[in-house]
């Protein structure tokens, strides 16, 4: 934890979320409470089970995020972090340096009181005031492109699958426009870097003239392994439900573009090739950095 370990050791710490970034928090303090026992971790969430939260386990795709919440299921198991869900909070009270929580849990009255801290880890929106003179459109609801709202809102994808979408999903009214990586998915938390690759290879090749390519999107998402179905709290493998077991593994293989050595139009063609494999690995460059500074009004960032 660093400079912040004083901050939090031996505290009555809150965290809200169940998220990634919530489960994280409870890792780091959870390591800190081995060290400092005097520690107090509360969880909160709305979910009716705290075993919704816990994601995949071994039937994610990707094992890095499927072990965040098998760790999250051991700290509750062990009694290192105390769960309260579903605990809808509604006010917050501050007296002197000491901060309780107020809401309803079940329809009842419910409270956590005499807490130090309280880390909100209850995601993000984008922020699109400087987009201000351009003419652009974000789902009400969902704030991704309105085109990828249906495609990607957690509340619909229990299994947290999206299908390929590109260029033509990402159009915006200005023209060649484009709003990419994760800001396109607005507060939606399942953006993954292999989805803006695909994402920037398609509108390239869009902008490059080349729409078959575009068209042609080729991605397979890892699955999640975990669905809006009764389980118990230990995760266990449901070959029923609407994930499988087994895993898939994630190809992104960029569309090549025909070289028409013959005709009339071979000379354009050949230009338009160049021109695509220039954007593309210009863009594949910036990408992971997620800098907003790209030609032909693509935008690129968090």
């Amino acid at each position: 934890m660093g400079s912040a370990k004083e901050r939090y050791a031996g505290k009555n710490i809150v965290v809200v979320g169940s998220g990634h970034s919530a489960i994280q928090s409870l890792t780091l303090l959870n390591e800190l409470k081995l060290e400092i026992p005097e520690t107090t971790i509360h969880w909160v969430l709305r979910k009716q089970k705290v075993s919704d939260a816990f994601g995949g386990g071994e039937n994610d795709g990707l094992p890095a995020r499927g072990a965040l919440g098998t760790r999250a299921n051991q700290y509750v198991q062990q009694g290192n972090v105390l769960v309260h869900t579903p605990f809808l909070i509604d006010q917050l009270k501050k007296e002197s340096d000491i901060l309780s929580l107020h809401g309803t849990k079940l329809d009842k009255p419910y409270s956590i009181d005499k807490i130090d801290e309280v880390i909100v880890a209850t995601g993000a929106r984008p922020d699109f005031s400087f987009l201000s003179e351009l003419r652009y459109a974000a789902d009400t609801a969902v704030e991704s492109v309105p085109q990828l709202a249906d495609l990607i809102d957690p509340n619909i994808h229990s299994c947290g699958t999206v299908r390929p979408h590109g260029e033509a999903e990402l159009r915006q009214p200005e023209k060649d426009f484009y709003i990419v990586g994760s800001k396109s998915y607005g507060r939606a938390p399942t953006f993954l870097l292999a989805t803006g690759y695909e994402q920037v290879r398609s509108v390239v090749a869009g902008l490059a003239g080349d729409f078959k390519a575009a068209r042609e999107v080729q991605l397979h998402l890892p699955e999640t392994g975990a669905c809006s179905v009764s389980r118990p709290t230990e995760i266990s493998d449901n070959s029923n439900s609407c994930c499988t077991s087994a895993l898939k593994k994630m190809h992104i293989r960029p569309i090549s573009v025909t070289n028409i050595n013959s005709g009339c139009c071979s000379s354009n063609q050949r230009g338009k090739q160049s021109l695509f494999h220039d954007l593309l690995a210009s863009f594949y460059s910036v990408l992971p950095c997620l800098v907003p500074k790209t030609p032909y009004k693509l935008f690129l960032a968090a």
